[in-house]
């Protein structure tokens, strides 16, 4: 006789500390302070969250009833709105605290298939990185279309009868919906604009009939640097709907954060918070936009895209992407210039963390180590991680002066206690006055060379950038007059030996890796 094992969906306690709830499929359940489920918490309401399970979509549709927020992956919840969690997804009853892990059981027969029979999997788990998306209070104005989230970080319009949907078609907006009527690179002013194309309107008018929810996502950082008024945005892009004639919704990113492309905030603002309870179908949705990679075409007098960005984002999201002109005037796909760096190759490969694997990283001997490395080459944290406690550090960023740092070296070396200088040391003029130190006291110098390229220093620093917001930023200016003033280290300036270091990364959890594996930059 078969034994069969019907599905369900489970709420199960992550701290073991409560019994597991089961989800009904067919009726609402009630999660709140009762018996049942042991919250004995007034905090908890008696009826805090309302709970579906969809086993089609794989996934649970609630709603929050309690008078205390309820969190999802993190993200603090509205109440009375609907919203979606998947399998593995976390649910805290309260605010750190009571997390709930979300569990299918999919039915399961112990009788030999056949091979009509379709094996049930799991769908892959939705990775996503965990910033919280928060509706700003009292941002909205007069014009309840817009809203404001995470601070004015992230602007977006709602268009009346813009209606949820599974399928997605969205457009970048300047270069790829208008284009400016003057001719000029960048708009006069907000009246400064005309469609693009001319099968604009009538393509997403079809898109429309065909049940996509048009979406525009575009990056404003003029909004955050001050060259351009929250207002005026707001109106053109209310005039450019207009023009469109068909519901749009429009996501904002006003500066460089997780929100700007190429990183994808707004697509998970998309599909979290302003899709209703419709999960996003990624293999009917597509991303269009002109910020390609495409190279200068002197024949057709066309100038090579201003960057990746657009391009970059539906790589990330595993989205299709079309250019305007293959989207909307059907011309054939063009070559693109790839980005120098790419993270994800970059962790695919065995990194070894030096060059020379007989070297030794330390010495039982007196010696001075020099670092060479810029920001964002891992230098700093290679010290931390592997010379710390056996070498004294000298660095700028305590002591203050290159002169207090040769005093402190010279201090170090006379008292015979091993010495490391971690300061950028990019040119030739500023390792010599290391060197002469170490020549004086008649003791070896070594140079470790951090080997991590410029623009993978730049992604390093984006990264950081967005994981640690405690970390004092890095002025662009810096880091390109180190890549200008940079030379190579060679024997010939008095060193014994020269090792090269490489950067292997460390995270914290897989959604850091994860969101390392991005194009962040465009």
């Amino acid at each position: 006789m078969d034994n069969l094992k019907k599905s369900r969906c489970l709420l199960k306690s992550v701290e073991a500390t409560h019994p597991h709830i089961e989800i009904s499929t067919n009726s609402d359940t009630l999660i709140g302070r009762t018996r049942e489920s042991q919250l004995d918490d007034t905090l908890v309401s008696k009826k805090h969250i309302k709970m579906r399970a969809d086993f089609d979509k794989k996934c649970v549709i609630f709603e929050i009833l309690g008078l205390n927020p309820s969190t999802l992956n993190g993200v603090t919840l509205e109440k009375n709105k609907k919203h979606k969690a998947f399998q593995d997804d976390i649910i805290e009853i309260i605010p750190s605290k009571y997390p709930y892990k979300i569990h299918f059981e999919l039915a399961n027969h112990s009788r030999k298939r056949s091979a009509d029979d379709k094996t049930i999997e799991s769908p892959p788990k939705r990775m996503k990185y965990k910033i919280g998306i928060s509706l700003d209070a009292n941002k909205q104005g007069t014009n309840t279309s817009w809203e404001s989230y995470n601070n004015g970080q992230l602007l977006v319009y709602t268009s009346p009868n813009c209606q949820p949907s599974e399928k997605i078609a969205a457009y970048d907006m300047d270069g790829t919906l208008i284009k400016t009527q003057s001719g000029k690179v960048f708009p006069t002013d907000i009246d400064d604009w005309t469609l693009a194309f001319g099968p604009v309107t009538t393509t997403l008018k079809s898109k429309h009939s065909d049940g996509f929810k048009i979406v525009i996502l575009t990056n404003q950082a003029g909004v955050t640097s001050g060259k351009t008024k929250v207002a005026d945005i707001k109106k053109k892009i209310e005039n450019v709907i207009k023009a469109l004639c068909v519901p749009v919704q429009v996501f904002v990113a006003t500066g460089d954060n997780y929100f700007r492309k190429p990183m994808t905030g707004m697509w998970q603002a998309l599909c979290d918070q302003k899709n209703g309870i419709n999960v996003v179908d990624m293999n009917q949705s597509y991303f269009v936009g002109d910020a390609a990679g495409r190279p200068e075409i002197k024949a057709m007098k066309k100038k090579k895209d201003h960057s990746s960005a657009d391009r970059l984002m539906a790589i990330n999201l595993n989205l299709t992407f079309f250019t305007p002109e293959e989207h909307f005037l059907k011309v054939p796909t063009q070559n693109w210039i790839k980005p120098e760096f790419n993270p994800k190759d970059y962790l695919k490969r065995t990194v070894q963390m030096i060059d020379e694997p007989r070297t030794k990283i330390t010495s039982t001997d007196l010696e001075l180590i020099l670092l060479v490395g810029g920001p964002g080459t891992g230098k700093s944290r290679f010290c931390k991680d592997h010379l710390e406690g056996n070498y004294e550090i000298v660095s700028r960023d305590v002591i203050g002066t290159w002169q207090k740092c040769v005093d402190r070296v010279n201090d170090c070396l006379k008292t015979k206690r091993k010495v490391v200088v971690d300061n950028t040391n990019g040119d030739r003029e500023s390792r010599a006055r290391y060197v002469n130190a170490a020549k004086k006291h008649k003791v070896p110098c070594r140079c470790f060379v951090m080997t991590t390229s410029f623009k993978h220093a730049e992604h390093n620093i984006a990264f950081r950038e967005l994981t640690d917001t405690k970390h004092s930023k890095i002025n662009k200016i810096v880091l390109n007059s180190y890549k200008k003033n940079y030379q190579d280290p060679t024997k010939e300036e008095g060193f014994t030996e020269i090792v090269r270091i490489n950067f292997v990364p460390k995270f914290n959890d897989e959604q850091d890796k994860w969101l390392y594996e991005m194009y962040l930059l465009a």
